[in-house]
């Protein structure tokens, strides 16, 4: 059975994903989970606002704490492929 934390992220709440992960997880013979970490726009921008703008090739404008959470929203949910990977940004970021 091939898992992917994206077939348990669903919830309304960190903690219900967080549990259906684990419960994945462990029926995925992957074991128990002793942490799920969760990194959303709020916590990239506040990143980005200490260490400034970047560039991601493929992307035409400069990432910066201001539009950070529309440019990845905008190129996840239109399934943008950078470097050829839906979601490709995500995993450069």
């Amino acid at each position: 059975m091939e898992f992917r934390i994206r077939d348990a992220n669903y919830f309304p709440t960190f903690a219900e994903s967080a549990r259906s992960i684990n419960t994945l997880a462990i029926a995925s013979k992957i074991g128990n989970i002793d942490l799920v970490i969760g990194i959303n726009t709020g916590l990239i921008a506040d990143i980005m606002h200490l260490t400034g703008p970047l560039r991601i090739n493929g992307i035409p404008m400069k990432l910066d704490e201001k539009n950070i959470a529309l440019v990845l929203s905008m190129l996840v949910e239109a399934k943008e492929k950078i470097n050829g990977i839906p979601k490709g940004v995500i995993s450069l970021l």
